[in-house]
């Protein structure tokens, strides 16, 4: 009997704890918190071109593939690893897993009203086909819409401090591709009007004739090139 009645003394303090309330809705918020998940960046030694689209720390936000919207944290997004790297709460860098991440969005730090939008994309190869998932940079979004990848490429080494310290050098790609519904053409980085006409041609070919022969069409800069998307929304029945 006295066995008995510790034993049940021994269950009191697991009885009331089982009776406390759970918080279930703060429960439910902290499992509906978006977590971003990565690795600690090791920045490398580098000369030439910056990896990075901005070498500033810019405030954006990320949208995950669980729905889930991270807002007002730093970015940096890197093109030769084609990846986003984030300051986190200990003010590490952390090189964000690519395969949760949607789509980002990034504010210029000067122009507070002014937004650059990522999304990753099946991107073509040059030749239209080996597509691979990339980040794109949407520069006019509209049923038909002009994206670019801002790529960049290790073109070579370079030996600094007498030799001792050999560093990578990169250079900058742009990458330019237009998206109808679903469908994307084919990339070129080069803007001229025989480029962007040939694959035209290919994605779109009932387009208006007169874009070819127009000489006013001058496609040089990326502002032309943008304009140009603009002026096919307007004029062609899609």
């Amino acid at each position: 009997m006295k066995s008995l009645l510790i034993s049940i003394l021994l269950l009191v303090p697991f009885l009331l704890t089982a009776q406390q309330p759970v918080p279930c809705d703060s429960l439910l918020e902290r499992l509906a918190e978006p977590v971003l998940t990565g690795d600690v960046y090791e920045i490398p030694m580098v000369t030439g071109e910056s990896q990075y689209f901005s070498d500033e720390w810019l405030k954006g936000s990320v949208t995950l593939s669980n729905g889930l919207t991270l807002n007002d944290q730093h970015f940096k997004y890197n093109g030769y690893i084609d990846q986003l790297l984030w300051i986190n709460k200990n003010y590490l860098q952390i090189k964000l897993d690519k395969k949760p991440i949607l789509s980002f969005t990034l504010r210029d730090k000067d122009h507070p009203d002014k937004y650059y939008y990522f999304e990753k994309l099946l991107l073509p190869g040059n030749s239209g086909t080996d597509s691979a998932a990339c980040y794109a940079q949407i520069l006019y979004d509209d049923k038909f819409s002009l994206l670019v990848r801002r790529k960049v490429i290790r073109n070579g080494t370079e030996q600094w401090k007498a030799g001792r310290v050999i560093l990578d050098n990169f250079e900058k790609k742009n990458i330019y591709y237009f998206r109808e519904g679903n469908r994307i053409s084919k990339g070129t980085d080069k803007i001229r009007k025989k480029y962007i006409l040939d694959i035209l041609q290919g994605f779109l070919p009932e387009t208006t004739p007169e874009l070819w022969t127009d000489k006013r069409f001058r496609i040089k800069t990326e502002e032309e090139l943008t304009a140009l998307t603009e002026w096919l929304n307007r004029t062609q029945n899609w």
